[in-house]
């Protein structure tokens, strides 16, 4: 694990967070238009968005109400956007997260930009899950529908806990930055 959030805050020291923190609002603007307009079965929620997780049952009513052709585009916005946001935003928010939390030795906050990894690897577990169990309709995998129950939470939970990690450091370093310096006599 200390691998990986090492080559992160190496990543983050050579690349230009603004730039990617640009690219993760325009990816997000992307897929969240594209995934209204594919947004087939209304009143229903999109799988992917359903932060509580899902029954066997509702993953398979869902993929039943896309019908043919929804299921088709759902496959093509799966493997072409929601391939790419994730890793994105996922970067974004752990450069994000290395600049707000600098790296100190035998530091917990040194784990800190792992969060939003563990989201990306939710989410793509979570659209594998998705491809097959849409790719293989009508025949039902009650293990692949609770896996990605499963990890449709896990992501959730991860991304806001990202979030608050975010919000956290950057109150931190909004009011390490306003306090008075004491005089020393």
């Amino acid at each position: 694990m200390s691998t990986l959030s090492n080559a992160l805050y190496k990543f983050t020291a050579t690349h230009s967070l603004k730039k990617w923190l640009i690219i993760a609002v325009i990816a997000y603007v992307c897929m969240a238009t594209a995934g209204e307009l594919l947004n087939l079965t209304k009143p229903l929620l999109v799988l992917d968005l359903r932060w509580a997780g899902f029954t066997v049952e509702e993953a398979y009513e869902y993929i039943s109400l896309l019908g043919e052709e929804g299921r088709f585009k759902w496959v093509a916005f799966t493997l072409i956007l929601d391939l790419i946001v994730p890793g994105v935003l996922g970067i974004a928010l752990a450069m994000t997260l290395c600049t707000l939390y600098p790296y100190t030795k035998d530091s917990i906050s040194n784990y800190f930009p792992l969060v939003p990894i563990v989201s990306i690897l939710c989410d793509y577990t979570e659209n594998a899950c998705s491809i097959w169990m849409t790719t293989h309709y009508p025949e039902i995998y009650p293990t692949v529908a609770k896996i990605d129950s499963f990890a449709v939470t896990t992501k959730w939970i991860a991304f806001f806990m990202s979030l608050i990690l975010v919000s956290t450091g950057l109150l931190s370093s909004l009011f390490s930055k306003t306090k008075k310096p004491s005089k020393k006599a």
